[in-house]
């Protein structure tokens, strides 16, 4: 399936990376079509998303919304969780839920600095993002509130971007979990982290 949409959607000329959203029915509406047209990611209808995509340069990376797994370069799979002492607590991979909430965006720059009003002002785009958002329950007087960002950034990797919050406070093992088809196995990361009622801990894990 990912060599097919690799030999079918790799962008060309001055789009190095293209999001590829696949629908249940098994439609692919891209980035950009053969004929040049652009669509525009806000039109995209989640709740009838199956994958999200991230092509170009010979990367590809994709997760399906039935259990938020990343999987990189076709051999990768990325997984997230978090450890409460001895009970370790799934964030992708939950049985019945959807990780539908999917977010899409693009990190530019400008040439020199410039005025709003200047019409020759010239942008370029810098990352690349893709990844989703979802709320979960860990007991019954807590909720979780997750956020995952996969980020291409030209001229320097790639990494995830992770954004925690909760309701309550709590210290907890955050867990990353990359397991690669062949030689490399299984790769995990565990980082300490110390959640506190309604403030955010966000830090990125670099891949590259």
């Amino acid at each position: 399936m990912i060599e097919s949409i690799e030999k079918k959607y790799t962008p060309e000329g001055c789009n190095p990376f293209m999001w590829i959203c696949k629908y249940d029915d098994g439609k692919y509406v891209e980035e950009f079509e053969s004929d040049g047209k652009e669509n525009s990611f806000t039109k995209i209808e989640k709740d009838k998303v199956s994958e999200l995509h991230l092509i170009g340069n010979g990367f590809h990376s994709m997760f399906d919304v039935k259990d938020g797994c990343f999987v990189l370069n076709e051999d990768t799979k990325v997984e997230f969780s978090i450890i409460l002492g001895e009970n370790k607590k799934l964030i992708t991979s939950i049985p019945d839920e959807l990780y539908n909430d999917i977010i899409q965006y693009k990190g530019f720059y400008t040439d020199g600095v410039s005025n709003l009003n200047d019409v020759n002002l010239v942008c370029h785009t810098c990352s690349y993002h893709i990844g989703w958002k979802k709320q979960f329950t860990i007991d019954e007087n807590t909720s979780l509130f997750f956020k995952v960002i996969l980020s291409v950034v030209i001229g320097k990797g790639i990494k995830f971007e992770i954004k925690l919050s909760s309701n309550n406070d709590f210290d907890a093992n955050f867990k990353v979990s990359l397991n690669t088809n062949g030689d490399k196995g299984l790769k995990e990361y565990i980082k300490k982290i110390s959640l506190h009622k309604n403030k955010s801990c966000n830090f990125n894990i670099n891949l590259s």
